[in-house]
């Protein structure tokens, strides 16, 4: 019978003690959860930066991709420029020019 009492005792002191320690240390505790809220809502600003970013990121790979089709294909014009065949083309594309003995057909849509 002794030994069920010291028992009860020993859990109410402990129990005694996790509250002792609880109100003691009140304020630390919430400057630590305060903390960790604040940490938290600084991770997910962050992830949503590296979002934005990463889709800025892959837009501009995107452009960067299509200059560098379009440099190409200027500087295809350029060196051609002589070509009298590629004139031909030229004219034929950009006036509808056709030569001499060809028919121009047009389709509509």
């Amino acid at each position: 019978m002794t030994s069920r009492i010291n028992n009860n005792c020993n859990k109410r002191g402990s129990n005694r003690g996790i509250v002792l320690f609880l109100v003691r240390n009140f304020w630390y505790l919430v400057i630590i959860a305060a903390s960790l809220m604040l940490y938290h809502k600084k991770i997910e600003a962050k992830e949503q930066i590296l979002k934005v970013l990463t889709e800025k990121k892959e837009t501009l790979l995107e452009e960067k991709l299509h200059s560098l089709s379009l440099q190409e294909d200027l500087l295809l014009r350029i060196s051609s420029r002589n070509d009298p065949a590629y004139l031909e083309l030229a004219l034929m594309r950009g006036l509808g020019v056709v030569p001499e003995g060809q028919v121009k057909v047009h389709f509509e849509k």
